[in-house]
């Protein structure tokens, strides 16, 4: 599936975007699992694992071969120096996908021995035989192929994985004494050199049609680092000193197996169906623990200990069956029923209950001592056992310690969110106005959205003429400005700014709108329709679609009429771009102001002298 058509494509020299590799929809339980040798660098521990198994779908009869057959084909016709393995998988034919695209994965050694194992989550027919593999299976694959200690580990050899294990439990003891893996360790019961630490993960992803799914996969929690633990050598520090890498290097598909996944459509009715097979993960992870496992020839036997369970806030809320999540915060400045807290470890978020005597403890302190600081752990903000507890050797009153928060995707769609609307903000908030360049139309930079009323942003990176900034504390002279015509000046306090001014605006917006986390790409094939709503969403054209020495493109497009124009009352609609500066103050670092009409092309200020500019 996706990590072997990975490999096939990594044997040439460019790739189709991630966006035009869609899998199919349906399960493949005849699926081949790469062996996982690529040495990509990834720092993504979700998205790429996400693409394993998204074949899975409704059915368990169809064929998603065919379509990965397809997307071979695509690629070969896309790229001229397609390999040779993927040439030959592109000529498959799609009837025979499921039998010929093995053979192909085999003869160019793609493929593994990883069993794939079924059970019956309910008597439902979509339910039965529902597919997984368990990390067991990809345990003793790992160790009979010698990849064990590299793969979970970072390590060269099983030797040195010994002694980095022995060590890393010598560190985790003196974090957590209490976790009964080291009261296993005094019973004899285990060796805990040969105990490989290992984090669950689950998270959501897209698959076909954009349809939302869940997975849940397994990673070691040595790993080689980030690319900045790297490059300053620190893997290489004497045993002691050596801060143990994170993670993060390596690519997922070499560092995450994957357990199962499923259509968020399927439990979002009976959150039950997902629970079960969690629990069948959780039975495996246990016996992993107490019985470990060992190599075909019975000389090495290894065990592996569940630490924790890892994902964004949502992924945890439904694998814990957390009634306390952030979902509960209020919405208004007063709730008939108070909210109890917002977070499974402590309880932050409580509003006061003076019927009950219970006092407010906010989640906005961020004190260095703040109040919910004194209440971790004291609380029970589960809704029942988790599946994902089964078995896991660990107090019940330490539980609430399991649940892991990820800090790439916390950052990455949470908190990276609000930082980079609070940055336009921050950048924008002593600019007023934007003058297009081709028609000297003015717009307020920050406006309200005529249909939801929330504020959004109007600045063009391509056609601006001109930004005016009002420099005065006394409310905006709008009126001041109605009727301007050529050579008027503009109002006291107000200027236009200079050019470097301008530049760095549109320069930092550039950026933040240039972060993954905020925008989406999209290639177009024939027959797409796209709807954007104008008045809340940037877009342009990809560089490349105005290479005169690509493809031609021929797109049609259709605007619809506004409700109403935007701009604030009193605000003229026009000023006149083609005349001079109407800024007789000039900017304020002495600079004269930037005034400037648009070129042949409807090209305004050109603020990157680096950047292609084409309207």
């Amino acid at each position: 599936m996706d990590d072997w058509f990975g490999e096939l494509l990594n044997a040439s020299s460019s790739k189709r975007p991630a966006e035009s590799m869609q899998p199919a929809e349906g399960p493949c339980p005849k699926a081949d699992i790469s062996p996982c040798l690529s040495p990509a660098v990834s720092e993504d521990s979700g998205d790429a694992v996400a693409a394993l198994l998204s074949e899975l779908g409704e059915t368990f009869d169809s064929e998603p071969m065919c379509h990965v057959v397809e997307l071979a084909a695509a690629e070969v016709s896309e790229n001229p120096q397609a390999s040779e393995a993927l040439r030959e998988f592109a000529a498959v034919r799609p009837n025979d996908a499921e039998q010929r695209g093995h053979d192909v994965l085999v003869k160019h050694e793609l493929s593994c021995p990883v069993e794939i194992n079924k059970v019956d989550l309910s008597d439902t027919k979509r339910f039965k035989n529902w597919p997984y593999i368990k990390f067991s299976t990809w345990v003793k694959y790992l160790l009979d192929s010698g990849r064990l200690a590299q793969q979970l580990c970072a390590c060269a050899d099983l030797q040195s994985m010994q002694v980095k294990l022995q060590e890393f439990w010598l560190r985790y003891e003196a974090i957590d004494p209490e976790h009964q893996i080291f009261a296993m360790r005094d019973a004899g019961t285990v060796d805990l050199k040969w105990v490989i630490p290992v984090y669950s993960h689950s998270d959501e992803g897209r698959g076909h049609k954009k349809q939302a799914f869940w997975l849940l996969s397994t990673h070691g929690a040595l790993g080689r680092g980030t690319r900045a633990f790297l490059k300053k050598s620190k893997d290489k520090l004497p045993l002691k000193r050596n801060g143990f890498g994170l993670n993060f290097c390596g690519h997922t598909w070499t560092t995450n197996f994957l357990f199962s996944c499923m259509l968020r459509k399927f439990f979002k009715k009976d959150p039950e169906i997902l629970h079960s097979l969690v629990g069948v993960y959780a039975r495996d992870m246990e016996d992993l623990l107490l019985n470990g496992v060992s190599s075909t020839d019975g000389l090495i036997q290894v065990r592996c200990c569940h630490l924790g369970t890892k994902g964004d806030l949502p992924a945890l809320a439904k694998l814990g069956r957390m009634n306390h999540t952030f979902g509960n915060v209020p919405k208004k400045a007063a709730s008939k029923k108070p909210c109890e807290g917002i977070c499974w470890m402590c309880c932050a978020g409580r509003e006061s209950n003076p019927s009950q005597n219970i006092s407010a403890i906010p989640f906005e302190d961020t004190s260095g001592k703040p109040l919910w600081e004194g209440t971790l752990g004291q609380q029970d903000a589960f809704d029942g056992m988790p599946a994902i507890l089964e078995g896991v050797p660990l107090l019940e009153e330490n539980r609430w310690q399991f649940f892991k928060t990820d800090l790439w995707h916390n950052f990455h769609l949470g908190v990276a969110k609000h930082y980079v609307a609070s940055a336009l903000v921050s950048i924008l908030e002593n600019v007023d106005l934007e003058v297009n360049a081709y028609s000297g139309a003015v717009h307020p930079l920050v406006h309200r959205h005529p249909i939801t009323g929330q504020k959004v942003l109007f600045l063009h990176l391509g056609q601006t003429g001109a930004l005016i900034s009002w420099n005065s504390t006394a409310s905006s002279p709008y009126p001041d400005m109605e009727g301007m015509v050529p050579g008027v000046s503009l109002p006291s306090g107000y200027r236009t700014l200079s050019a470097p001014e301008a530049a760095a605006v549109m320069s930092r917006y550039d950026a933040l709108l240039n972060r993954p986390e905020v925008h989406f790409q999209h290639r177009y094939e024939a027959g797409d329709l796209l709807l954007v709503d104008n008045l809340a969403v940037a877009h342009r054209a990809d560089a490349a679609a105005a290479d005169a020495g690509g493809a031609l493109r021929l797109l049609h497009r259709s605007t619809v009429r506004g409700v109403r124009n935007v701009h604030a009352e009193g605000l003229p609609s026009f000023l006149y771009i083609f005349g001079d500066n109407p800024d007789c103050e000039g900017s304020e670092s002495g600079l004269e102001g930037l005034w400037q009409s648009a070129d042949y092309y409807g090209v305004g200020f050109k603020w990157n002298n680096s950047q292609h500019f084409r309207n």
